[in-house]
């Protein structure tokens, strides 16, 4: 009895130890992605914050694990579908994502096998 609750507690140590490790690694690979739709037609867009996207759906598209998507208020008239985890969407105040006519402004996650986790959404309106 004694062997497994050391076998057990050893087990629950291993596997915390491990997690913080991976957050830490997410944590530490940390980027701004920065979009603005006043930036539309700029053909330097890389995302940074001099040359920032001009849609919501490509900041996504370029952000990694543990990114942060920095969206400059204005509306944006597009359908953005998150099929990434551990990411952040942020606005900022008067920042309005129109779904223009589609089911839905945001869609977070896609059809089975890619799917999406620990994705948050802050300071939007999404219509």
């Amino acid at each position: 009895m004694k062997t497994v609750a050391t076998f057990l507690v050893l087990t629950l140590l291993l596997s915390t130890l491990f997690w913080m490790l991976v957050i830490i690694d997410v944590e530490a690979n940390l980027e701004i992605v920065y979009v603005d739709a006043t930036n539309f037609g700029n053909p330097g867009q890389d995302g940074s914050s001099s040359h920032p996207f001009d849609t919501v759906q490509e900041g996504v598209d370029a952000a990694s694990p543990g990114d942060i998507i920095q969206v400059a208020s204005g509306i944006y008239r597009e359908y953005v579908q998150i099929a990434k985890s551990y990411i952040s969407l942020v606005g900022q105040n008067g920042t309005i994502i129109d779904g223009d006519g589609t089911r839905y402004g945001i869609r977070i996650g896609a059809l089975p096998p890619t799917y999406a986790e620990n994705v948050s959404i802050s300071r939007f309106t999404v219509q």
